[in-house]
């Protein structure tokens, strides 16, 4: 009995340590074999750490902050001279201003350069006889304007005589409006002339002393002598003179002559004067003045420094 009782207690205590040996190699094998889920470590740079309710919560990345526009240039202030006061400078614009063209209820034209002035003054007195009008009144007025001169082509008195007579007497009417137009430096007065108002050019410059600083003369007419009269007070003209003419101006009048003639009581009188003979022009050289043309620019050549 007792025999049997201790094989009993024997067969336990195997049996119990076969089931802890058992339960200790099902312990090791599951570790083993499991892999181990990693402690996620902390995002970096995500600010304060979280609190405890915080835990477990998925955790939002902050959105990067918008990039700041770059520094705009801060618009440059002009002073306005006139009241004081700086204003936003804004871009310049270029004007593209013309010469002003009034044409008169007398057939004359009036023409004031861009800009504003005071201007020399330049007066244009036309040829041709009778109800003729010789060269371009408007033309001849534009012309000076865009050379910067106030420009006056005075027409004068027409009628179906050839009478000179009067003719001076409108010269001086031009003249004096020329004086009063807005803008003329009175100081800086011009005259011009083409046939028979070269010929008015001359006399008006002998009879007006100290009116003209300038003083043009394009193939000048006789009018029946009274050239050769005009020509006899060259000692008053007190400026420079500039006679032109072609070589084949000799149809009408033989102008040739006629500018020689001037020329010669000038440098009489030991007056400053200039001389050009251009070449033909077409069949008559006195058509070259007819219209502003290629002897334009020696009459703005020699105005230049007189004026």
């Amino acid at each position: 009995m007792n025999k049997w009782r201790v094989l009993a207690v024997m067969v336990s205590a195997v049996l119990v340590c076969f089931s802890g040996a058992l339960a200790i190699y099902a312990c090791g094998s599951q570790e083993a074999g499991v892999e181990k889920t990693p402690v996620a470590e902390p995002p970096e740079e995500l600010g304060e750490p979280h609190t405890a309710q915080d835990a477990g919560a998925p955790q939002s990345v902050p959105a990067p902050e918008p990039t700041p526009e770059p520094a705009r240039e801060p618009e440059q202030a002009v002073l306005d001279a006139s009241e004081g006061v700086a204003t936003s400078a804004q871009p310049e614009t270029a004007s593209a201003s013309e010469p002003s063209v009034a044409a008169l209820d007398d057939g004359s034209f009036l023409c004031t350069p861009a800009g504003t002035g005071p201007f020399p003054g330049v007066l244009y007195n036309h040829g041709g006889r009778a109800t003729v009008v010789g060269g371009d009144l408007e033309g001849t007025c534009l012309a000076l304007a865009e050379a910067g001169y106030i420009g006056y082509s005075k027409q004068r008195r027409l009628s179906e005589s050839h009478s000179i007579a009067g003719h001076i007497d409108d010269v001086y009417e031009g003249l004096n409006a020329l004086l009063a137009a807005d803008g003329v430096d009175a100081s800086r007065v011009g005259i011009m002339g083409f046939s028979r108002g070269g010929l008015l050019t001359l006399q008006a410059a002998t009879e007006r002393p100290g009116t003209f600083s300038a003083i043009v003369a394009m193939a000048p007419a006789s009018a029946k002598g009274l050239l050769a009269t005009v020509l006899g007070d060259t000692d008053q003209i007190d400026a420079p003179v500039l006679v032109l003419v072609s070589e084949n101006d000799l149809f009408q009048d033989d102008h040739v002559t006629l500018t020689q003639n001037v020329v010669g009581a000038l440098e009489a009188e030991d007056k400053h004067v200039e001389h050009i003979l251009y070449g033909p022009f077409g069949d008559d050289g006195h058509e070259r003045f007819f219209v502003v043309g290629d002897y334009w620019g020696d009459i703005i050549a020699f105005l230049s420094p007189h004026l």
